[in-house]
């Protein structure tokens, strides 16, 4: 499972980009949420970072 959690700052950078452009395509295309739950996963990993008002905003 380690390959799934990104372990470095800028892997959870990327994680987050992707995670953030994807569920603005998946509600932007008519779906009302997300199916995987990434808008779950935002929060935690802006708070790995310590971006706090990142974390807040997702």
């Amino acid at each position: 499972m380690s390959s799934f959690f990104p372990t470095t700052a800028k892997g959870l950078l990327d994680r987050i980009r992707r995670y953030e452009r994807l569920l603005r395509k998946e509600l932007n295309s008519g779906h009302g949420g997300d199916g995987y739950g990434k808008r779950f996963w935002l929060g935690p990993m802006y708070m790995l970072l310590g971006d706090v008002d990142g974390a807040l905003k997702s």
